[in-house]
């Protein structure tokens, strides 16, 4: 794509002259073919191989994907089909078939290398012996499960160790015989274990299958046996389950407390329950799940992204370099998603299951239960503008989480200046609780209503702030007496670190029982979102009637001008309902541009300006609405845009939970989508109109939601479009008129809310924004956050501008929002 770019370019030099040009010819005189069955593994090793084998000039890397919606009889007549007729259209072949090998796969296998074309397996259970079953043998590339069994085996023994091996219980179940990698990883950690831990501490099984009902059965068969001699009752249980599903399947009995299950019974008087996994086990929404179980969670995870940068170079040697390595091994890592022994919950809805099963709450304060840190560095500068110095943001990002005593001694190297520190805090403390009091500073909403509805439940802090600014802030909030002074610890004086406390609070708050893992920590982590696409200036027209005729003038005495796109409005919904928004976009410097950006940041939006270092003009529209009925016409001016050549996505995408695309950004669609499918993210599509880089976006997209008149060049809707890129969630907005969505293959209404509509503009951006608000912060499920936020986008149409109609309906909801 990055040649044909150049020559077009070029082209576009020399202009259209009748003498032929030869621009840059390039010789490819290689070609792979990567064929594989189309999964989210298969697409994120696939992007780290292409991120090496790109960088070889001579190489072209084409891949074919093999649907995995297609039933195995079929889809493996499809894959040998794709490979017989390609066999002598490619010099190399990378192959990662769709189940076991079948006698024809290995034939065409065959047929190509007597060709003397070389051909990589991936990713498959092959031993030495099947591979030998090849007349000329393939190389093959795959993880090393040895390791990955051992680097698992050495940390429950860690962790054994840590909460007392006489107290713990292993529980081993490893894959049947036939399946080679469940049964290597649990052999190579058992041989780890065994070097730590006695064998007496440590069950082991073998599965007969890994197929989760014929696995669970079994494992309930077992579990009788520990519950008869009541071998688990007041111990640690670490259970490793051979395979994610099964681990899942398990989750599930326990968090049921279903009292006539066996594997509950054997459990439910165990003193912790760690469940181990190897890949990461993920709920419907692709998120870990294990965390909505109450339950500490080990895995290792593969990386396949990584992995596939790793092998990059290692396939091109195999494939291009005569290299005789038949068997070549990545390495796995640890990867612990919730660390032991803390449990970290990030929303009302976790909280809900915490107040069931905890007893102690610690929350955190500074940004958690109030809005207290902008107070903080507002004092900070006040203090430090007689020394003429502001703290930047930069110098906040570096200064946050450190104590107050470290941050002064920072402040001193940073600047080269000296002061009293005894002074100095005594003067920014004064300032901050001015502040407190003058702002009239209140606790979040959704904390003030967690501290009504459980009063009964323990309450404690644990924070870096000092004890007077602690016990002053929880007075004027009038939430001290949730509190308890005993139940207040600070650590402003860096003798003692929040991780040390949190590992065992009942060394520092006055509790009357040992508080341990079973117990909870709450610290603030709202749900980012990146939005990416137009952001401009709108200047919006007022009038009861409709367009003026050509060749007219007339006079509008009503109007207003606004941030405009549907990528920015939806941030900005995202935003102001309680998310925490990134916004990817083309604005520029110009003074427009500047005007844009600090109307945004009054949203706290976080800008990614991929035209910052450019004049250009910014992005601006017209929109004339008919204040009889609503309506509204669009004169969008897009200025032309040019793709950094070092933009990097990764960074960005990597903290976000979602990405929202509007599909006005034609150009960045390949690293975008390279690092949705590399960190695993979901993808929102906002499908008003098409796009050229929709059918690929299509591709990897979670959820797409169109508007009425979206179609593609064949004339497809979005329902259609469905059918043939497995997105999992489809709708179609239709104005004043029910949506329509698609649920278990078939399309149902939903009814809107009946309002007085005066001005539709932005409607559709704020059902966006909003439908990613109640998805990923609320977690509510596809059909009910599609509901809020069509009711948030109805009653926005009742007000005049996308702000002021999104700021109404939020208070109409505020509630549910809540």
């Amino acid at each position: 794509k990055a040649h044909i770019d150049k020559v077009i370019n070029e082209v576009i030099k020399y202009g259209f002259k009748t003498d032929s040009i030869v621009v840059n010819k390039k010789d490819y005189n290689k070609k792979v073919l990567i064929l594989c069955k189309n999964s989210s593994f298969s697409n994120s090793i696939i992007n780290g191989i292409n991120d090496f084998l790109l960088t070889k000039e001579n190489i072209i890397v084409e891949k074919v994907l093999i649907d995995k919606k297609l039933n195995k009889i079929d889809a493996n007549s499809q894959f040998n089909i794709v490979l017989e007729d390609s066999i002598d259209n490619y010099d190399g072949f990378l192959i990662r078939p769709i189940e076991k090998y079948n006698e024809t796969t290995k034939n065409l296998i065959h047929k190509i290398m007597n060709k003397g074309k070389k051909v990589v397996l991936m990713d498959v259970n092959m031993t030495h012996e099947q591979l030998s079953e090849f007349a000329t043998q393939p190389s093959y590339v795959g993880s090393d499960f040895v390791v990955g069994g051992r680097i698992i085996g050495q940390r429950i023994g860690e962790i054994t160790n840590k909460i007392g091996v006489d107290d713990t219980k292993i529980i081993l179940f490893k894959g049947p015989m036939s399946n080679l990698s469940a049964r290597t990883r649990c052999e190579s950690m058992y041989d780890s274990l065994i070097n730590i831990v006695a064998s007496k501490n440590i069950l082991r099984y073998s599965l007969p299958s890994l197929e989760e009902r014929k696995a669970i059965d079994f494992i309930s068969e077992k579990s009788n046996d520990w519950h008869e001699i009541n071998s688990l009752v007041n111990k640690n249980v670490i259970i490793y389950c051979g395979n994610d599903n099964v681990a899942s399947s398990l989750l599930k009995i326990i968090s049921s407390k279903d009292l006539a299950n066996s594997f509950y019974q054997s459990v439910k008087e165990a003193k912790k329950v760690i469940v181990v996994g190897y890949d990461g086990i993920r709920g419907a929404n692709n998120e870990l799940v294990l965390k909505n179980y109450g339950l500490d969670f080990l895995t290792v995870d593969v990386v396949p992204f990584k992995q596939g940068i790793n092998v990059g170079e290692k396939i091109y040697g195999l494939l291009f370099e005569h290299e005789n390595d038949s068997v070549v091994l990545t390495q796995p890592e640890l990867i612990e998603y919730i660390k032991f022994p803390t449990e970290k919950y990030d929303n009302i809805d976790d909280v809900e299951y915490l107040f069931k099963n905890k007893k102690v709450i610690i929350f955190d304060l500074d940004g958690t239960i109030a809005d207290t840190e902008t107070l903080h560095w507002e004092a900070y500068n006040e203090v430090l503008a007689s020394y003429n110095i502001k703290l930047t943001m930069d110098n906040i990002k570096n200064y946050i989480g450190h104590s107050e005593t470290a941050i002064y001694s920072m402040i001193k190297k940073d600047f080269n200046i000296e002061f009293d520190d005894e002074q100095f805090i005594s003067k920014r403390i004064s300032l901050y609780l001015e502040l407190v009091k003058k702002k009239n500073l209140k606790p979040f909403a959704f904390i003030k209503q967690i501290l009504n509805k459980y009063n009964y439940m323990k309450f404690a802090i644990v924070t870096s702030q000092i004890p007077m600014v602690v016990n002053k802030v929880l007075e004027y909030m009038e939430i001290d007496s949730y509190f308890p002074p005993e139940n207040r610890f600070c650590c402003h004086d860096g003798k003692n670190k929040k991780i040390d406390i949190y590992q065992d609070v009942s060394k520092y708050l006055k509790l009357d029982y040992r508080i341990n893992a079973s117990d909870a920590i709450i610290t603030k982590n709202v749900a980012k979102g990146l939005f990416v696409g137009l952001c401009g200036m709108d200047i919006i027209y007022y009038n009861p009637s409709k367009l003026p005729e050509d060749n007219s003038k007339k006079k509008i005495y009503e109007y207003l001008t606004e941030i405009g796109g549907p990528a920015a409005n939806a941030a900005i919904t995202y935003s102001i309902l309680g998310g925490e928004a990134y916004l990817l976009c083309s604005i520029g410097n110009s003074e427009m541009g500047l005007l844009i950006k600090s109307m945004l940041k009054k949203f706290n939006i976080h800008i990614i300006d991929i035209s910052s270092e450019y004049n250009n003009i910014s992005n601006i529209s017209s929109i004339y609405v008919n204040t009889e009925n609503g309506d509204r016409t669009i004169l969008s001016g897009q200025h032309k845009f040019k793709i950094p050549a070092q933009l990097s996505l990764k960074d960005i995408v990597k903290k976000c939970k979602f990405v929202l695309y509007d599909g006005n950004l034609n150009g960045i669609e390949n690293e975008l989508l390279q690092c949705v499918e590399c960190y695993d993210k979901e993808l929102v599509l906002d499908a008003g109109s098409y796009k050229t880089g929709f059918p690929e976006c299509f591709y990897h997209a979670t959820t797409v939601i169109s508007s009425e008149g979206y179609k593609d060049l064949n004339g497809c809707d979005v329902f259609d479009l469905q059918k043939s890129y497995d997105y999992k969630y489809a709708a179609k907005t239709r104005g004043k008129n029910s949506i329509l969505y698609m649920e278990d293959g078939t399309i149902k209404e939903m009814d809107v809310v009946d309002v007085k509509t005066i001005d539709t503009l932005g409607a559709g951006d704020i059902l966006h924004g909003a439908y990613c608000f109640f998805r990923y912060v609320k977690k509510l499920d596809f059909k009910n956050s599609l509901k809020m936020a069509s009711n948030i986008a109805s009653f926005s149409t009742t007000k005049r501008g996308v702000i002021e109609g999104l700021k109404y309906a939020k208070n109409e909801f505020i509630d549910e929002i809540l």
